[in-house]
């Protein structure tokens, strides 16, 4: 009885890193298929495998001069799941909207990652260095930099892969059969 419990238990260690692979939702896109193909792809280049629930939401809700945003709920556990929530302007072109992707996927990695970790409304600790934060101040900040730097190498990298022409394997033929 203990050597079958045994296996279970040890199956279940084995499997376990499987289970910390992020996990991705896309809700108001037209094309929700091609946007989590596309976060894959983003959290694949970036190095995410850790354990994060992902969801990418398109509203046509959004504060006032904002094209997306990223914000992260930590969970109290330090083995679990962190929840992070990406919204993008449904009203954007899909053009824009890709681009706003990628530039908050560097932030969805920055979250994931502990490089960003959000202590108040107006205290953010970047890569162990506390910064006062300010809305209006919000393009001069390190992390901001680093993701305008990343965003548009990310959705260029992006649409070269879209546009590249789709390669069929050979064909098969058909051999000659002697009766």
């Amino acid at each position: 009885m203990k050597q079958p419990l045994l296996l279970i238990s040890m199956s279940l260690l084995w499997i376990h890193p499987a289970c910390s692979q992020p996990i991705i939702k896309v809700c108001g896109s037209e094309d929700s298929l091609a946007v989590k193909e596309q976060v894959a792809q983003y959290l694949a280049h970036l190095e995410v495998r850790e354990k994060v629930y992902l969801s990418v939401i398109f509203s046509k809700h959004m504060p006032e001069k904002l094209e997306g945003m990223t914000f992260c709920l930590a969970s109290p556990e330090t083995n679990s799941y962190q929840f992070i929530k990406v919204r993008i302007d449904a009203r954007l072109s899909i053009k824009q909207q890709r681009l706003v992707l990628a530039h908050e996927m560097i932030h969805v990695k920055q979250y994931a990652k502990g490089e960003l970790l959000v202590l108040s409304h107006q205290q953010v600790m970047w890569k162990g260095q506390k910064f006062r934060y300010k809305q209006t101040q919000r393009l001069y900040t390190p992390w901001e930099s680093e993701a305008y730097r990343t965003d548009n190498l990310f959705a260029r990298r992006y649409k070269e892969q879209l546009e590249k022409p789709f390669e069929f394997e050979k064909p098969l033929t058909a051999s000659k059969i002697d009766p």
